[in-house]
């Protein structure tokens, strides 16, 4: 349950579905960390003052929809993991 984002983490008793939960629940949460990692990059700091002074380019932008890809994955994992511990 890494930075305490999983709801739960229940164990189906089919070792093969618990096998994959916890694959995808390790994607999920490298997503999460590359997302982390991405917005700590000098592209994504300080996107406010960056477009007020109309410096906010292509790099910027990039990084930005990176980010949002990566959030955009960890949650979508995630919503796998929930239904397929139902």
């Amino acid at each position: 349950m890494m930075f305490g984002l999983m709801m739960n983490t229940k164990m189906s008793g089919d070792k093969q579905l618990d096998e994959k939960i916890s694959r995808i629940r390790a994607k999920a949460e490298n997503a999460y960390i590359e997302y982390i990692s991405i917005l700590r990059r000098d592209t994504s700091l300080g996107w406010e003052i960056k477009l007020e002074r109309k410096e906010f380019g292509e790099a910027e932008l990039k990084s930005h929809c990176a980010a949002a890809e990566m959030l955009g994955r960890h949650r979508a994992l995630n919503e796998v993991i929930m239904l397929l511990e139902e």
